[in-house]
């Protein structure tokens, strides 16, 4: 069964409090990582997506157009606001896929469809945000 979700990620290595983004966006995060030694080795503040997993009894399928625009839908507002975070603090921002692909010969959905809308290509555009796709084998298990 297939699995994933899409984050939007404000980071940087250097010396930032992630508390900063909330504040000025006025958004809470999915989650904030503060840099720590060894690890991790960069301040982010993230917005996610839910996780959406196949299930065909619930008409539920892994599907990136929407679950991207589901996040940039609620950024957007704040676009010009990210931008000018990005440039104070030389953030990086990126639209982070992940994806769990099932190699279930017996699945017939196969792999999730992997795009973007026009609306959500713009966004990033506009924020100067690259796009991270990771896919991994999905484990039965999870």
């Amino acid at each position: 069964m297939n699995r994933g979700e899409v984050h939007f990620l404000l980071s940087t290595r250097e010396d930032f409090d992630p508390d900063i983004i909330t504040a000025r966006l006025g958004i809470e995060p999915s989650g904030v990582v503060r840099r720590a030694d060894p690890r991790p080795r960069l301040n982010s503040w993230q917005l996610s997506s839910r996780v959406i997993r196949d299930d065909p009894d619930k008409n539920t399928f892994v599907d990136v157009y929407p679950m991207a625009r589901d996040v940039i839908d609620r950024l957007a507002p704040h676009a010009d606001a990210i931008t000018a975070l990005v440039d104070q603090y030389g953030l990086a921002a990126t639209l982070q896929v992940v994806l769990y692909i099932s190699w279930d010969e017996d699945d017939v959905r196969g792999a999730p469809p992997i795009g973007f809308d026009e609306v959500t290509v713009a966004f990033l555009a506009k924020v100067g945000a690259s796009i991270d796709v990771d896919s991994y084998r999905a484990d039965d298990q999870a």
